[in-house]
């Protein structure tokens, strides 16, 4: 009884649009998101509607997390991160170093080290 009962409250799930996949899959790359925004065919607005729908996330805030996954996955013990700020578009190390501690919610340098402290683990 109770499965049918939260069956019942399922919202059908609606396709992505074929202008939002595509810019999932630009963004995934490094694309800008100025351009991405102009492909769109669409308003700005109704565009960040559609992508909201389709990821759960804004697309800026898309693009910066995944840019972050693309920093994550070149640190290692002899990180430049000056060097690595530059190369995924970063204004500066200090940019770079907002990023890290709000999407990992710990210093750059401690994560690079596997210096984890409890606090520092996130739950949002």
């Amino acid at each position: 009884m109770l499965e049918r009962a939260l069956l019942a409250q399922l919202r059908p799930v609606k396709p992505v649009p074929g202008h939002v996949d595509q810019a999932i899959v630009a963004l995934d790359r490094g694309a800008d998101l100025r351009e991405v925004l102009a492909q769109a065919g669409c308003s700005h607005r109704h565009f960040i509607a559609q992508f909201r729908d389709a990821t759960g996330l804004a697309p800026k805030r898309y693009a910066r997390l995944r840019r972050f996954q693309r920093v994550l996955a070149q640190v290692d013990a002899r990180t430049d991160w000056s060097g690595l700020a530059a190369e995924h578009g970063y204004f500066d190390k200090a940019h770079l170093a907002r990023d890290f501690r709000q999407f990992a919610g710990l210093p750059a340098r401690c994560y690079r080290d596997g210096r984890l402290h409890p606090r520092h683990v996130r739950v949002d």
